[in-house]
């Protein structure tokens, strides 16, 4: 399905900004009583999902992007295999279904911040990539992420102790890994060639950077907790061009949904714990599409 006119690949190339002076180019019961937004919930079904076997919403073959609900656009496409899989990482595959369908249908320039070993970004850029095979127009797609390279980074950036066994020691690998975090992200998009979908690599504090374009889609994991929200939201809002859908990670309650809500023009909003309830399923996202 075309949503935009083909034109040629430019040729992006992805860039990694070093203390923002410096520039190196690398290339998931009935659910009708709990979803907002769906057309027939008689067409509610489960599909499996070839990653982790897990379960995910899906909708009639019918539905387009433009006629779906809310809930049913981030769910529109399955989530693709990819040669490498996804990165290690704390996102359940529904909630990277979401990010691969935001991608997939942005229609702005894409901003992640909090992308860590490129598991989101994986999600996103594949969708991008889906994107411009239906033929439209290749987008910008910035991230920005501290790029921890030391214990001491990682105790001065998160105010907590650097555990060697967190994650069964795959942080600590990350963070002594040559070059950082930064580099096992690039090492894993580069490894399912979805490099070149990414503009911008940022190594630095989100509120430092130099980023000054509007954006079509937001993705933020950097909202854990109230400090972050109120650390973050101002800038993100002026960042969120109309109508952006800005998702936002580890969100899971209507207060701090409320919170973060509290600082744009909401059109209309979502959480996948709402549509996911289980504790197992580990989904945590919250999805707002802004006024345009």
């Amino acid at each position: 399905m075309a949503i935009a006119h083909r034109t040629a690949h430019d040729g992006l190339r992805a860039s990694i900004v070093i203390g923002w002076s410096q520039c190196l180019f690398f290339q998931e019961l009935s659910l009708e009583s709990r979803i907002s937004g769906v057309a027939d919930p008689r067409h509610l079904t489960y599909c499996y999902a070839n990653l982790e076997q897990l379960r995910v919403y899906n909708v009639p073959p019918e539905t387009t992007v433009d006629s779906a609900g809310i809930v049913e656009r981030y769910f529109l496409q399955p989530l693709p295999k990819l040669p490498n899989g996804y990165p290690n990482g704390w996102m359940s595959a529904k909630d990277l279904t979401v990010l691969f369908n935001a991608g997939q249908f942005a229609k702005g320039d894409v901003l992640e911040v909090g992308p860590w070993l490129g598991r989101s970004t994986t999600a996103i850029s594949a969708g991008l990539r889906q994107r411009e095979a239906d033929g439209a127009t290749p987008l910008k797609y910035d991230t920005i992420d501290f790029g921890i390279t030391s214990a001491e980074e990682w105790v001065e950036r998160f105010d907590e102790p650097f555990r060697l066994g967190k994650d069964k020691g795959r942080v600590a690998e990350a963070v002594y890994h040559p070059g950082g975090t930064i580099a096992v992200l690039i090492q894993n998009l580069k490894s399912n060639d979805l490099l070149k979908y990414v503009t911008n690599i940022t190594r630095g504090d989100f509120l430092d950077s130099p980023i000054a374009r509007e954006y079509g889609l937001i993705f933020c994991d950097a909202t854990h907790d109230d400090k972050e929200i109120h650390r973050h939201l101002p800038r993100l809002a002026e960042l969120a061009a109309p109508g952006c859908v800005l998702v936002f990670d580890d969100v899971i309650t209507e207060e701090r949904a409320d919170l973060v809500c509290g600082y744009l023009n909401v059109s209309d909003r979502f959480m996948t714990r709402t549509v996911y309830p289980e504790r197992k399923t580990r989904c945590k996202l919250l999805v707002v599409e802004t006024k345009s």
